[in-house]
């Protein structure tokens, strides 16, 4: 199977969704895509979607992107660090 980063050739796509799961960047993502989910049904059926709904999907998603781009951050270093030891 091909990798799904390039820059990680030697992970399988088995063991980069263990990656994942393990950081819980796909649980974090599925509990986010989830509310914004609600949050769309609720406005397509016109209902006002209630100001602790926006507050929470707010945070949620702030939250995700930062998690994110930490995770970008972290990934390059970690990969690196384990080339270097074997």
């Amino acid at each position: 199977m091909s990798p799904i980063n390039p820059c990680e050739e030697d992970l399988t796509f088995g063991e980069a969704l263990i990656d994942l799961l393990k950081r819980s960047v796909l649980v974090q993502s599925i509990i986010t895509l989830m509310l914004i989910a609600v949050a769309c049904c609720l406005w397509l059926r016109g209902v006002d979607i209630p100001q602790d709904l926006r507050d929470v999907l707010f945070i949620l998603i702030s939250f995700w992107m930062g998690s994110k781009v930490q995770h970008m951050i972290e990934r390059p270093t970690s990969t690196a660090k384990s080339k270097a030891l074997k």
